[in-house]
């Protein structure tokens, strides 16, 4: 926005800021702008790609859930676990993709670390998973 008011008043001509100053302000402006995008907001940051594609790899099905047992997002292999495709698998609840058995529901929705086992699809071909329950930590660390 500044670097288009300080283009605006060099093309009005304004004696109060020269052609040499106004390119500066522009290119000083906008180096500004990415320079915080870059560093305060990580836009290039080569950790967190290298931690999308570890997860996008890996061969453990990855779900995230919301508070609200909500998924937020899942690798490829929880998509193929689920037999749903990734993209119908957000803004769903856990429970109504997979079906979860009525005792291992409590633990989806408990707080904390912990254990259970669920069972997908329908017999004679059903699937049974260890489910692994870690609440996750945001930058409060809470």
């Amino acid at each position: 926005m500044v670097a288009r008011i300080g283009y605006a008043i060099d093309k009005l001509d304004m004696s109060q800021i020269g052609p040499g100053e106004s390119a500066l302000l522009t290119i000083g402006v906008v180096g500004l702008a990415y320079a915080v995008a870059f560093f305060r907001f990580h836009a290039i940051d080569p950790v967190a790609a290298a931690r999308v594609a570890a997860l996008r790899q890996m061969r453990e099905g990855f779900v995230v859930l919301d508070l609200e047992g909500g998924i937020v997002d899942a690798n490829p292999m929880a998509s193929a676990m689920l037999g749903v495709p990734e993209k119908d698998l957000r803004n769903k609840r856990f429970t109504d993709i997979a079906a979860v058995v009525e005792e291992d529901s409590p633990q989806l929705e408990t707080s904390g670390t912990g254990q259970s086992e669920i069972t997908l699809g329908k017999a004679p071909f059903f699937r049974q998973y260890r489910l692994n329950v870690t609440d996750l930590k945001g930058r409060a660390r809470r």
